[in-house]
Parts: C-alpha cells; sequence; structure tokens
C-alpha cells in the first residue's frame, strides 16, 4: 500500500482551521479532544514543525496482480492495495512460515547459532509467535502505512465516540510502564458476547462439516476458479497413495487410512482447507468493499468541496476507517491463508506418516510449495523422475514391498526395508551424463574417450590454489565450479549450504570449558594454534546472543610428526546422537588388492582435507568450545565427528568420478590418493591430471607430504609400495618402533598395561607388511583383554606378562619377519575343500581326495572344532601338492573360516589353538592362506544340510539378452564363472567341483581361449579384472556401470568397442524360477575386453 505520508489529499486541507467550527479530534494525529475545540491540531502537532497529516491520493498506481480475475467485473477502482499480490504466497509454503501476532507484524528471524535458539520441529512447528515473543529490531516488509499507536488509538476512540460506546479499557499505572513490551493500549475495541459466540458456536461443534449457503454464495460472488483453489481440497498425488495404500487402483483417498482415526483426520484437515479457503471470500469482499469505499470517499470530497473543517475532519475520519478495514482484510487473509497452508502440512505429515523415511526426509516433502490441485504437486514429480532416475511414473508402480531406488531418500516405505537409514539427498544416478538423455532404451553407449595410452605426455605445471580464500569451509568459494563438474545433488548440497549433520535426535544443550595446558610454551602454543584456526575461517567466534547455549566439547591438541599440533573437537559425547551409516572407502586391503607389478605410482595429498568442508549454520551451535575465556565454533568439518570420514569419501568421490571417467586410475584412501600410471610419463600427466582437477574444485595441495615424481617404490598409508617386488614393506622407522617397545616388554618383569596397550597397537599396524603377523599377536592380546575385563579404567598400573607370551614376542625380533616385505595379494590359489561331520573328515583338491575318522575323543568335540581339525589334516596330508603354492580353503562353517582369515579369535580358546596349529603349518610350508565360505550344497562331498536361501553369486543372465551380446561380438568359447545350472555355452568353469565342468575356480586356472564371457560377482569383479589384464585374453564381461568404483578406470583403458548398456526387462536376472527384484539397479553392461 502506498504510503499516504507522501500522498497529498485531494479535498481541501485539513490544517485550515474556522473558528466557528468545533472538532472532536487533531486533524492531524486524530487525538480526541477532551471537549469540543475551535481548533483543529491539538497542542502536540500546534508545536511541532511536521505538517499535518495529508489526504489520500487516487492516483496509485498500483494495481493486484495475483489475482486479476477477480478484478474484472469491478469498475471504478482508483487503487488496489499491492499488498493483496502476496497474500496467497502464504500458501506456496505450508510449513515454514511462523506467523507473529500484534502490533508490530515482523518477519520470522533468521536461523539461529545455537541448537538452543532453534526450535525443534516437535515443540514449537506451526505455533503462533506474539509480538513480545518477536524481535523489536528486526524491520517489518509487509508494513506499507506503518501506523503509530497514536493513530490507531485515535481511530478506535473515533469509532467508540461514533456508535456511543463507553471507553472502559484499564488505565495503566505507572509502576507497569516498566515493562513496555507488555503495555497495553489506551483504546482497545470492545468484545461483545455476540463477537464471541459466533466464534464459540463454531468451536462448539469442532467435527461438523463446512456447509455454505445460498446466501453466502450469493454474498460473495467471485469466479469459480479462484474459488476452486481457495476452497477445494487437494487431492492425494497418485504415487503417494499408491505407495500409502501398496495398489495402483483409484480410490477415494480415506481408503488408504485403516486407522479410522487417520480417516476422521483426514476429513477434518480437508474440511479445515474448505473452511479457511472460503473464509478468503467475505475477507476479500471486505477489502474490495472498503478500497471502494476510500475512492467514494474521495469522490464525496471533490463533489462538496466544503470549506468546513468539521466537514472536511468527518471525510478524513471515513478514508482512514475505510483504510483500516482495508488493511485489516488483508491481514486477516494472510492468516487465513497460513490456516490453510497448515491443513497441507498436516495432511501430508498424515500420508507421510506410515513411510520409515526419516525426519528430515518428511520434512523436505513437507516443505514443497503447494501449487493447489494436488496435495505435493509438480514439485514431488522431479523428486520422483530423479529418484527412479528419469522413469516414468504412469509406468512404474511404487510398491513398498520393492527397495527404494538408488539414492532414493524419500521414498523408504515400511516393510522390510525398516530401519535401513537412507541418505536424505539423492546422489547422482549410477549412470554417466553421456548417457543419461537415452537411458532406458537398450543399445550400444556413446564413444569411448581416447585411451590415456595414447596420449602424449606433457609436464606437470602445478598451479598453485587461489590465493586469499581462507581454508575452512574452502570448497564453499569453488561451488560454481562444482556446478559446472558434478552432479551430485547431496554433495553440491553439501557444498553450496553447508553439511547438515545427521542426527538420530537432537542434542541437549550442553557446557563444557576446555583446560588450557599448565606449562606456559605449552599454553602459547595452544593459544597460537586457535588464532591459526580463526585466521583460517575454520572456527569463528559465538555470537553474544548465544554464548553458553549449544553444545560445547573439549578442544585438545595432538602432535603431529612435524612438530605442529593437530586440533581435535573431542565429540564423544555428541557422536551418540549422530546416526550411524554404513558406507564404503577404501582401505589398505583394497589398494594392494589392487596393486601391479611394475606400474608407477605418486601420492597427493591434501592439506587438512576435513577442514575444506562447510558446516551448514543452523548446525554451528553443536561444534562449539570455551577456552580462555573465549567461545568459538566451528564451520568447517573438524576432526573427531563420527560422520565426518563418511562425508569427506563421499565429496571425494564425486570430485574424482570426472577422472576414472577418463580412465585415470586414482585411489583416495581419505585424503591420500594414490595416482598410477603404467609408465613413469603416463603417472605423470595422471598426476597433472589430478592435480588440476583437484585445485580447480578447492582442495588445498600439501606439497610437503606429497610424492609428485612417478617412483615403482613409494611410500604410501605408512607402508613402502614397491611394484617391481610385488610386495608392501614397513618403513625402517616403524621397525625399528616396534623392536623398541618389544624389547622394553621383554626386559620388564611387570609393565603397565598402556605400554602393553601401545605395543599391541604397532604390531596391528604392521599386518600390512608382515607375513602370519596377526597370529603372533594373539598371545599378548589375550593378555590384555584379561586384565582389562578386570580393570577398564586404569591403564597405568603394572601387569605381570606371562612366559609363553614373552616367548611369542621373540619373533617379531627375526630380521627377516620384519623387514621381508608382504607379497601382494596372489594371483593363483590352491584350491582346497573340506568338510567335517561327526563320524570323519573330507578333503579335496584337484582330483586328489583325502579322508579319515574321528577317534571316540574327537568326537565329543564341538563341530566348530572338528571343521579346523578337517582342514589341518587335510593340508598335512596333501602337503607335497601344497608346498609353495598360496592355499584357499573352502569350507561351509563360518567359525573356520573366520578363524582362519582373522588367523585367530578372541571368543574361543579351543578354537584359537586349533586355528594356530593349520597357521604355524601354513608359515612354514606356503606364502599365504586364506579362506572362503561356500554353501553345504556346493560341498557336495560332505553330508550337511543346506542353507533355503537365495546364493546372490548365482544369478544367470537372461538368454535373449545373452543373445544380443553374441550377435554383436560372437560367440564365445567357454563361461568362466558359472555352474551348470546357469552357464551360457556349453563349456563352463565352477567354483566347485562339478564332473561337467572344464575346470575349478577361473581366478586360478590360464585362460587358454579365443574369447571367453564371464559375469563375476561384484565382490570379485577387481580379481576378475586383474585376471584378464594379466592374460590377455579377449573376453566379454558384464558388470555394472558405476563409475565411482576404483575398478572402472580400468574397465575403460581395456575396452575395445562402446560398451553395450543392457535391456532393462522384470526377468534380466534369474536363479531358476526366482527374478532378482531389483536388476534395473545395477546398470548392468556388455563390455568387450581385450588388454
Amino acid at each position: 500500500m502506498a504510503n499516504k505520508a507522501d500522498e497529498p489529499r485531494t479535498s481541501k486541507s485539513s490544517a485550515q482551521t474556522h473558528p466557528q467550527v468545533s472538532f472532536l479530534a487533531c486533524s492531524n494525529c486524530k487525538t480526541k479532544f477532551p471537549s469540543a475545540s475551535a481548533d483543529s491540531l491539538c497542542g502536540a502537532c500546534r508545536n511541532s514543525d511536521l505538517p499535518p497529516l495529508p489526504q489520500a491520493s487516487t492516483s496509485d498506481p498500483d494495481l493486484l496482480r495475483a489475482i486479476s480475475l477477480s478484478l474484472a467485473g469491478i469498475q471504478h477502482l482508483a487503487r488496489i492495495p499491492e499488498t493483496l499480490d502476496k497474500v496467497l504466497e502464504h500458501l506456496s509454503q505450508p510449513s515454514h512460515s511462523q506467523l507473529r501476532l500484534g502490533k508490530n507484524k515482523r518477519p520470522p528471524p533468521s536461523p539461529p547459532d545455537s541448537p538452543g535458539d532453534h526450535p525443534s520441529p516437535s515443540d514449537e512447528e506451526g505455533q503462533v509467535l506474539s509480538a513480545e515473543d518477536s524481535d523489536p529490531d528486526l524491520p517489518d516488509p509487509d508494513i506499507d502505512t506503518p501506523r503509530t499507536q497514536g493513530e490507531v488509538e485515535g481511530l478506535i476512540q473515533a469509532v467508540l465516540n461514533t456508535l456511543n460506546i463507553e471507553d472502559d479499557s484499564p488505565s495503566i499505572e505507572p509502576a507497569k510502564n516498566i515493562f513496555k513490551r507488555h503495555k497495553k493500549s489506551s483504546c482497545i475495541f470492545p468484545a461483545y458476547e455476540q463477537l464471541d459466540d459466533i466464534i464459540k458456536s463454531q468451536w462448539k461443534n469442532p467435527d461438523h462439516r463446512v456447509q455454505l449457503s445460498k446466501r453466502f454464495t450469493q454474498t460473495y460472488p467471485f469466479p469459480k476458479e479462484c474459488i476452486d483453489l481457495w476452497s477445494s481440497p487437494p487431492a492425494v498425488d497418485p504415487p503417494v497413495s499408491r505407495l500409502s495404500r501398496n495398489t495402483t487402483i483409484p480410490v477415494a483417498d480415506a481408503a488408504a487410512f485403516k486407522d479410522p482415526i487417520d480417516k476422521r483426520l483426514e476429513g477434518f484437515c480437508k474440511s479445515s482447507f474448505t473452511a479457511s479457503g472460503s473464509a478468503f471470500r467475505p475477507i476479500f469482499a471486505i477489502a474490495w468493499v472498503a478500497k471502494a469505499m476510500e475512492v467514494w470517499v474521495e469522490q464525496a470530497a471533490q463533489l462538496i468541496g466544503s470549506e468546513d473543517p468539521t466537514t472536511d475532519n468527518i471525510l478524513s475520519q471515513i478514508a482512514d476507517a475505510t483504510t483500516y478495514i482495508g488493511d485489516a482484510a488483508l491481514d486477516a487473509a494472510r492468516l487465513v491463508a497460513q490456516a490453510s497452508a497448515h491443513s497441507v502440512a498436516a495432511r501430508r505429515y498424515l500420508w507421510l506418516k506410515s513411510w520409515s523415511a526419516d525426519l528430515t526426509s518428511k520434512r523436505s516433502l513437507v516443505s514443497i510449495p503447494f501449487q493447489g490441485k494436488l496435495l505435493f504437486g509438480a514439485e514431488l514429480d522431479k523428486i520422483i523422475s530423479q529418484a527412479t532416475g528419469g522413469r516414468a511414473r504412469s509406468s512404474h508402480k511404487l510398491d513398498p514391498r520393492d527397495p527404494p531406488s538408488r539414492g532414493d531418500p524419500f521414498f523408504v516405505p515400511s516393510g522390510k526395508d525398516k530401519g535401513r537409514r537412507r541418505n536424505p539427498i539423492s546422489p547422482t544416478p549410477t549412470f554417466a551424463p553421456d548417457f543419461r538423455a537415452n537411458k532406458d532404451s537398450p543399445g550400444p553407449l556413446p564413444s569411448l574417450p581416447p585411451s590415456p595410452h595414447k596420449t602424449n605426455p606433457t609436464p606437470h605445471e602445478g598451479v598453485p590454489p587461489p590465493e586469499g580464500i581462507p581454508l575452512g569451509g574452502r570448497l564453499k568459494s569453488f561451488r560454481e565450479v562444482w556446478h559446472n563438474k558434478i552432479r551430485d545433488q547431496w554433495v553440491l548440497r553439501v557444498i553450496s549450504q553447508g553439511l547438515l549433520i545427521d542426527f538420530s535426535h537432537t542434542p541437549p544443550h550442553r557446557f563444557f570449558v576446555s583446560r588450557l595446558p599448565a606449562k606456559a610454551p605449552d599454553r602459547t602454543k595452544f593459544l597460537s594454534v586457535i588464532q591459526d584456526l580463526a585466521k583460517e575461517g575454520t572456527i569463528q567466534p559465538v555470537p553474544p546472543h548465544s554464548k553458553g547455549r549449544g553444545y560445547y566439547s573439549n578442544l585438545f591438541m595432538v602432535p603431529k610428526k612435524d612438530g605442529s599440533l593437530r586440533p581435535i573437537l573431542d565429540l564423544k559425547d555428541l557422536n551418540p546422537f549422530v546416526k550411524r551409516c554404513h558406507f564404503k572407502m577404501e582401505s589398505i586391503p583394497s589398494v594392494l588388492a589392487s596393486m601391479e607389478e611394475n606400474e608407477f605410482m605418486t601420492v597427493i595429498d591434501i592439506k587438512d582435507a576435513y577442514l575444506h568442508i562447510p558446516i551448514h549454520p543452523a548446525h554451528h551451535g553443536f561444534l562449539r568450545f570455551f577456552v580462555d575465556g573465549n567461545h568459538w565454533q566451528f564451520v568447517a568439518l573438524p576432526f573427531g565427528l563420527s560422520s565426518a570420514p563418511r562425508t569427506f569419501t563421499k565429496v571425494m568421490a564425486a570430485a574424482l568420478e570426472e577422472l576414472r571417467l577418463k580412465g585415470i586410475p586414482v585411489i583416495p584412501y581419505l585424503d591420500d590418493l594414490l595416482v598410477k600410471g603404467q609408465t613413469a610419463p603416463l603417472a605423470h600427466l595422471h598426476t597433472s591430471q589430478v592435480l588440476q582437477t583437484l585445485t580447480s574444485l578447492g582442495w588445498t595441495i600439501n606439497f610437503n607430504k606429497s610424492n609428485l615424481h612417478p617412483s615403482q617404490s613409494i611410500q604410501y598409508l605408512g607402508l613402502i609400495l614397491d611394484s617391481r617386488q610385488g610386495r608392501a614393506f614397513l618403513p625402517q622407522d616403524k621397525v625399528r618402533t616396534l623392536q623398541t617397545r618389544i624389547r622394553s616388554l621383554l626386559g620388564s618383569n611387570k609393565v603397565p598395561l598402556r605400554s602393553a596397550m601401545q605395543t599391541l597397537g604397532t604390531m596391528v599396524a604392521s599386518f600390512p607388511a608382515i607375513p602370519y603377523a596377526q597370529s603372533h599377536t594373539r598371545p599378548l592380546q589375550h593378555t590384555i583383554l584379561l586384565h582389562q575385563r578386570r580393570d577398564r579404567v586404569n591403564l597405568d598400573r603394572k601387569i605381570s606378562i606371562p612366559s609363553r607370551v614373552l616367548l611369542s614376542l621373540h619373533w617379531w625380533l627375526h630380521p627377516l619377519r620384519t623387514t621381508g616385505g608382504k607379497p601382494f595379494p596372489p594371483h593363483h590359489w590352491k584350491i582346497l575343500t573340506t568338510d567335517a561331520s561327526l563320524r570323519g573328515w573330507g578333503g579335496v583338491i584337484d582330483q586328489t581326495t583325502v579322508q579319515g575318522l574321528w577317534t571316540p575323543e574327537e568326537r565329543r568335540l564341538p563341530i566348530n572344532l572338528l571343521e579346523l581339525r578337517a582342514i589341518r589334516y587335510s593340508l598335512e596330508r596333501t602337503e607335497t601338492v601344497l608346498r609353495g603354492h598360496p592355499v584357499r580353503i573352502q569350507s561351509d562353517n563360518v567359525t573356520a573360516v573366520a578363524y582362519i582369515n582373522h588367523q585367530g579369535g578372541t571368543r574361543s580358546l579351543a578354537a584359537l589353538r586349533e586355528a594356530r596349529e593349520i597357521l604355524l603349518w601354513a608359515e612354514n610350508n606356503v606364502p599365504a592362506i586364506s579362506a572362503v565360505h561356500i554353501p553345504g550344497v556346493d560341498n557336495w562331498l560332505a553330508d550337511y544340510l543346506s542353507r533355503q536361501t537365495i546364493d546372490h553369486g548365482e544369478w544367470s543372465l537372461h538368454h535373449e539378452v545373452f543373445r544380443l551380446i553374441v550377435a554383436r561380438w560372437g560367440l564365445p568359447d567357454i563361461d568362466l564363472m558359472a555352474s551348470r545350472a546357469n552357464r551360457q555355452v556349453p563349456s563352463f568353469v565352477s567354483r566347485s567341483l562339478d564332473p561337467l565342468a572344464h575346470a575349478v575356480d577361473a581366478l586360478v586356472i590360464p585362460w587358454s581361449f579365443s574369447r571367453v564371457y564371464i559375469f563375476p560377482p561384484l565382490a570379485l569383479l577387481p580379481k576378475v579384472i586383474k585376471k584378464i589384464k594379466r592374460e590377455g585374453t579377449q573376453t566379454i564381461l558384464v558388470a555394472p556401470f558405476w563409475p565411482r568404483r576404483a575398478w572402472f578406470a580400468d574397465l575403460i583403458a581395456m575396452a575395445a568397442d562402446s560398451p553395450f548398456r543392457l535391456p532393462p526387462r522384470p526377468d534380466l536376472l534369474t536363479q531358476g524360477p526366482v527374478v532378482h527384484p531389483n536388476s534395473h539397479l545395477w546398470a548392468l553392461t556388455a563390455w568387450l575386453l581385450r588388454p
């Protein structure tokens, strides 16, 4: 609404006085006179330099745009309030807005800086905030013409005088003036019983339906499209109703609710929407009539043209009154619109009630802007399209029994997936962007990028990161680059807005004082690190109004190798509130499994990697600490948060996706990246491309810790990887530390428990570089666990170490054991299959079989011990065949497999002793030993009952789809990973003994064939790719198109033709009569590989 203070009235000025006229109120400020006065101005206005209040004008050009249809039949309206444009905006935000009532209408405050300032949805969502609760310092953008208290009181007094109503409002005592925010107005509208009865008559029967009379329709006519939009409850979106009903047949909304209370609640929400929408009609009618009355009063003033100040004063009061009526109608419309929006939000929560999605996902759906007609609207269609990879909604049945799509955060219905946590933000779909446009149509994929082996390497040109950008939350400054290169919406949201910590439930307020070191030099270093964090933008001072609120934790320092200090925020008490989500990341075993002989490597280290990721401002309050009288809060991802590794891994995986699509082998282990190449120039080229990508995205490279010179022997993750020898070695400093700690234990009768635990930890760190090291830690581990069970608190108490444990420690002092290195995981294994029953034992290797019977004493042993003993007897009987070769045990006993792979255990001393006998034999005869579990049905020499479950490694490709592959690349000679039930060609290799099979275990036999076909289990895919590279055989491989996996770069490099996307069909994968329910999630693709 235009500001009245800037508009001159078209009638005669009310500031003119007439000595023969009496005035009841000041013509300028409308203050009531004690008695009739000949002066039109009060004393305050006479003494003021302010000009008298001007009259309203009819020249304001602002018109209502949002409901222009409603204006078609209204003529002669010179002015329409612009604020009506915003009335329906409340309907578009059904859950976010909070109403503020009172004489100063104010917008909701900005997000708080502490958890305490942020009201939880369960406690305060939807509550109305009064004027006393609002912040008086915030501006009010909704008020076009601010009214002073004197103006409102003058108008109320004029109404009371005109209607001959006595003002009985209580007077204010001077003592009460102290509380100015709670001061009552001196003039208030009267509340008669008639008005009260109107409200109470509706509250008396809250379950009555809304019924609009014919008189109501005739009295407040509006266009039908407006009436339908305002008062017709929105229909439930078909995907939502199908999910709730578990059906695709359209039925009434209420039929989806089995609980009668939910049915009634649905009805009341719809009735509330109808009642609120119907209220718009009289409210807007009042607004139009009031606005027309303003024009009429202006016209009357022009027609009368009286010089009489009394007439002028009355017309001025009428104009002000009509303006007040219009403004009040608009305020009522806003409140009614918000009530209507809240009914929509209530219905949305009701329809999402049975879903087992997390609260954040539901809240995101509820917050979708409401657009009418449908409960969720077109925005839901976009979410479904993204979550389902672009499939049409009409052809896809959303069944609660179906597992959610990859990355689907919202549609996690109750059922077998209940409790499985899904990320609230959908990650990038499985396929790369080049294939997104034609995702559902089978056929060849676009051409691959040129092989990196054919690219002329260029010298590395390290481009330093831009200067002046702070380290804390640094990636946010590069969000435009991320949006141009990355499509993972969750990652983009973290980069742009900051990480919202995924809490299982909201932590309470907690205050904690971090202690400074006692020594002055240490205290100075401590405070210096804090100042460095502040300069880097990692931390910032807590806002004054939030100090002491939120969640405070202890800040401490951990020394680095270079002597500097690493700040750690101790979040061990906050982490239990954080959801624990399973995720996959690279590990030392996975890195070693990917190693190839004679390849060149470089290492890239990212400086303070976690601190690059910003934290959402709403969650700064959970990461606070207090030290040296100052309140600080982390604004970047700190060390110590339990979800930090998962967050960083997901962000880094998205950053490296583009590189892997180019065939660049880069393996990230948190902030340490290993880049590889078959030649030194190629490794140099790959390193340059990785550095360029990382720096362009905002990562800061620590060149002091990085090793950018391609080498075949490089230190990575605390190991020395030597591709020439095919071994991983322990660095000399770690060897010295290990042996020093062991000698310290051997040289003392009693040692502190802490010292023994530190020695054990050093031993564990050496496992990847010392063969059979884990088995020689079990005696010391058992002793430590025994003392820990007695007293878990005092780690400084001294304990005695038994002589047998001391004897086992001498094994670690042998130089060849600690410095000889450990071979990379072997390529070929000898397969020994064993089984045990209560009568005897048996073993099979190739075509050789061994067997025996138990003694009466052995028959009384538990079956787990018998299984381990069967393995030991079989190894000893086949020693001549196995000596010098890596051995893989196949057993249907889970305990036996675990005790061999873990080289012992802690739960059973008897099983530990049996496993130790096996491992001692293996240490003296074979370079490596491992075990795998096979179902009892595949271990056909044993009398063992099979588990009646689906074997997830035995899915068979549909024969018609296989024929499409054969038509493209020809018929293969053999199916290398199959059984007699799912083989695609007559000749096959099985994973267990089969009279019809060509051989057993395709990974350990030579591939002397011209063309082979293989559809391996996902877990074996990296090993299969390595086998293909070694054998050099032309291979038709069926594998998922997952460019984020480390092995994907190898597929790109070896591809001899464009990959072929397998057509989506419900029976793409079968296992006998069983059809795989989610074959579309695998994005299966056929590859023709020629190393």
